[in-house]
């Protein structure tokens, strides 16, 4: 079978009883000296040619049939993106509406990050690790205390106030589970009088249940300004965290923007914590 067809390579496709001297370009057919003078301005046979002159050269009525069915596609390719972008402006026009939550903002800066850990640390009071605002002895409506662990303090969202000036005014927080912590940031809230920024303050923390027993880990003041104030002490354990505004600078009610928890970021080239060896035994 490879002996025929290497013979009939070697014979003229148009004149099967001459030699070939020649191979068409394309379709490797075999051409004599006749054929190949005949298509001396190409290296393709006569079939090739007529083929490759039916592709050029389209006939009108064969053009008029393509441009048809071409412009049909087209108009229906436009009717279903039309379809699609009805609902989709719906879609759009909807999520412009509706503007995003500190929450949801605090998901998306973490999942940029790949990491829960910040340049403050790791917050063990961020809602998107599971914690909460428990309890609060006083809010006013639509200044609930969950708008302390929110994570965003401005003037788009307001943060925590009190329902009058009798002081001490409390709000325990749950972290997810036992943790430990040992730093607090405080932020004030720009919206707010600087007369009802909260001055002086203590945290306290319980293990055994949210009514307590707590215990204070610190007192601290803070500044009539908006920029974090941070508080750090030696780590202490906790599941529920309670924030005791006592005193204001004099305004009507105490305001506070956010309120933070933070295991401190770790040196990843520190040595390794070295585990006591057991005493041998005796």
């Amino acid at each position: 079978m490879i002996k025929a067809a290497s013979d009939v390579r070697q014979r003229c496709y148009n004149h099967p009883h001459r030699r070939a001297t020649r191979l068409c370009a394309r379709c490797k057919r075999g051409m004599c000296d006749e054929c190949a003078r005949d298509q001396a301005h190409c290296d393709l046979c006569q079939q090739e040619l007529a083929d490759l002159h039916d592709l050029i050269n389209i006939p009108v009525k064969e053009r008029v049939r393509r441009a048809s069915i071409s412009l049909r596609n087209f108009l229906i390719g436009l009717g279903i993106l039309a379809l699609l972008a009805i609902p989709a402006s719906y879609v759009v026009r909807s999520l412009m509406s509706t503007p995003i939550t500190p929450e949801e903002f605090a998901r998306f800066r973490y999942a940029a990050a790949g990491t829960f850990e910040t340049p403050e640390g790791v917050n063990v009071l961020s809602t998107v690790l599971g914690a909460r605002a428990h309890s609060a002895s006083s809010a006013q409506e639509g200044y609930a205390e969950k708008r302390l662990i929110d994570e965003y303090s401005g003037p788009g969202f307001p943060g925590w106030r009190s329902e009058g000036r009798a002081f001490p005014h409390e709000v325990i927080f749950e972290p997810q589970q036992l943790t430990r912590f040992e730093k607090v940031v405080l932020t004030q809230q720009i919206n707010e009088p600087e007369d009802t920024f909260i001055r002086d303050f203590e945290v306290q923390v319980a293990t055994a249940a949210p009514e307590g027993p707590y215990r204070t880990i610190g007192r601290w003041t803070l500044d009539q300004h908006l920029e974090p104030q941070r508080f750090e002490f030696p780590p202490a354990e906790a599941r529920w965290i309670k924030l005791v505004a006592l005193t204001n600078y004099g305004g009507p009610y105490a305001s506070l923007a956010e309120f933070n928890a933070y295991i401190l970021p770790r040196n990843p080239f520190a040595p390794p914590l070295e585990t006591p060896l057991p005493p041998p035994r005796r």
